[in-house]
Order: C-alpha cells, then sequence, then structure tokens
C-alpha cells in the first residue's frame, strides 16, 4: 500500500503543473508514475514492490519542487491563476454573512 502514496501525490504534481504551463515537469511526474506503476506490476494486492534505485528519491524531489511552487510562486489549480486562500476570503464574507 505505500506506494500508492507517491501515486497520488505525483498525480498532483500533474494537475498543478498543467493547470500552470509546465508540459515538462507534467511529463517527468507521468514518467515517474509509469515507472512506479510498472514496479508495482499486475499484483497490486501486494504490500511490497521492488522499486528501481532512486526512484523514490526522484519523485519525492519533484513533489517538493511542486510544493515549493505552491507556497512560493501561488501555482494553482483554479481558473486563472486564483488561488484557493484568496477565493475562499473573497466567498466566505457572502456565505458567512447573517440573512
Amino acid at each position: 500500500m505505500i506506494c500508492y502514496r507517491p501515486l497520488i501525490a505525483l498525480a498532483q504534481v500533474i494537475k498543478y503543473a498543467s493547470s500552470n504551463n509546465e508540459p515538462q515537469r507534467v511529463q517527468h511526474a507521468t514518467d515517474l508514475v509509469f515507472e512506479i506503476g510498472l514496479a508495482i506490476g499486475p499484483d497490486s494486492t501486494s504490500d511490497s514492490a521492488a522499486l528501481p534505485h532512486g526512484l523514490l528519491d526522484e519523485a519525492a524531489d519533484l513533489i517538493e519542487q511542486a510544493r515549493e511552487q505552491i507556497e512560493a510562486d501561488g501555482w494553482s489549480v483554479l481558473p486563472g491563476g486564483e488561488t484557493m486562500a484568496r477565493l475562499i476570503r473573497t466567498i466566505r464574507p457572502t456565505t458567512d454573512s447573517p440573512a
């Protein structure tokens, strides 16, 4: 089951990178998803998989880079690059006000 966590995180990297015009990062993350999936193999019920040396380190580096972009550069998956925090601040006054 441990192999699924990097796959989920890499899927998020793909989503953010594609929404922010980073095709090289999309391709890199997609390649890593493929490599991990290949290592997991057809028996996905197993609790272990033989991953190529350095694969999880490479995935962790890419995930960390995306996290930095989200925090520092305001990467968003919302239309127009709107950040979730700014969107919530915009919506909250109208939804929290008494009727």
